[in-house]
C-alpha cells in the first residue's frame, strides 16, 4: 500500500513550518507504528514496515489524470525525490529520509 501525504498546499504556514510539521508526523507515525507492532506480534501478527521520504520544493497540484482518478494529486522532481527516499529507506534500514532542503528548513530542534 502507497500512502502520500502533501504538506502546505494550496497556502501553507511557511516553508520552514511545513517543514517541521512534515518532519514532526513522519515521527509520530513511525512511533505509532512500533506501538501498533507491539499488540500485533502479542497477537502473532507479522509486523508492518514502513518507509517515509520526504523532499520539500516545487510540486504541480491539482486534477491530474481527468474525473475518473478525482482527487488533488501533485507531480514534479520534488515528488520523485521523496519517492526516491523512500524506496532508499529499504536499503539503508531507516525509517525516515528527507532531503536537505527539508533539513535545512526544518532548522534546529530535530536529532537528525
Amino acid at each position: 500500500m502507497l500512502v502520500m501525504a502533501v504538506v502546505g498546499l494550496p497556502d501553507g504556514r511557511g516553508e520552514s513550518a511545513e517543514a517541521q510539521s512534515a518532519i514532526c508526523c513522519a515521527m509520530a507515525m513511525r512511533e505509532r507504528l512500533v506501538h501498533l507492532n507491539r499488540l500485533w506480534q502479542a497477537k502473532g501478527v507479522e509486523p508492518l514496515v514502513n518507509g517515509i521520504g520526504i523532499a520539500s520544493g516545487i510540486v504541480l497540484a491539482g486534477g491530474i489524470g481527468g474525473r475518473k482518478l478525482g482527487g488533488l494529486s501533485v507531480i514534479g522532481d520534488t515528488v520523485n525525490l521523496a519517492s526516491r527516499l523512500e524506496g532508499l529507506t529499504r536499503s539503508l534500514d531507516q525509517s525516515i529520509l528527507f532531503d536537505q532542503r527539508t533539513s535545512e528548513l526544518a532548522g534546529e530542534g530535530f536529532d537528525i
